[in-house]
């Protein structure tokens, strides 16, 4: 069946362990499983349990509903909750990192009827979840016209991220906003520029520009010591 609820579930596990850096072996362990029964789950050979589900779900220090929520077709979701109605919406996030000097790929999954998200940081791949540097969960609060996530790294416990995103036309597929979190390099805090879209946006030299921080921008952190994104930054429109 093209839309196996099985198969995607299967699927959905899979993603997320191997974004969590967990080996079979090791899942197997943490359930009480062994390293062929896990195999024979992702692989559809035996049926998973509901016991099970939730188990392999705590394991990955994510909540049943990051497994099941992209299982089910687009609902009456309240309108206001996300910019589509999606019960399961995919976000692509990007910034720009000063030292690799190259645009950034990363992916928000938004589960709407959960208020949960998960991110999958530092992507080559948007058609490889799985293979991101780093995987946060965690909650969206939307009130239009912001969306703002909080997330936690599963495999560091200290480090967290925060997005607050900004819709400034209810009709525009392109939201701007901030990422504070923990820089990998001098290990202290940071913020970027980021831009979501429901759509995959072309990596050229007009998004690197807006994703970088303008004269402007910088004459405001000094006047009033505090990081705000400019109106004309406020103002990106995909081509």
């Amino acid at each position: 069946m093209q839309n196996d609820p099985s198969k995607k579930l299967r699927e959905q596990i899979q993603i997320y362990r191997k974004a969590a850096n967990m080996s079979l072996e090791e899942l197997g362990r943490r359930i009480n499983k062994s390293k062929a029964t896990v195999w024979k789950y992702e692989n559809g050979l035996i049926d998973m349990d509901v016991n099970s589900m939730f188990e392999i779900a705590a394991a990955l220090n994510i909540s049943v509903s990051h497994l099941i929520d992209s299982l089910f077709p687009e609902t009456d979701a309240p309108q206001d909750r996300a910019p589509t109605g999606d019960p399961a919406q995919c976000l692509f996030m990007y910034f720009f990192d000063s030292y690799q000097r190259k645009i950034v790929r990363n992916m928000i999954r938004v589960s709407t009827r959960y208020h949960e998200a998960s991110l999958f940081y530092h992507l080559e791949s948007f058609d490889r979840l799985d293979d991101c540097r780093d995987f946060y969960t965690g909650a969206v609060n939307t009130v239009a016209p912001y969306m703002n996530f909080s997330f936690r790294n599963v495999n560091n416990d200290f480090e967290s991220l925060f997005i607050v995103a900004k819709e400034p036309f209810k009709k525009q597929r392109i939201m701007k906003g901030l990422l504070t979190g923990i820089s990998y390099k001098v290990f202290q805090p940071l913020s970027f520029k980021v831009l979501l879209s429901e759509n995959e946006l072309v990596e050229d030299d007009n998004l690197e520009n807006w994703l970088k921080f303008t004269k402007a921008e910088f004459s405001d952190l000094r006047r009033h010591h505090a990081l705000i994104l400019s109106e004309e930054y406020c103002h990106f429109n995909e081509k």
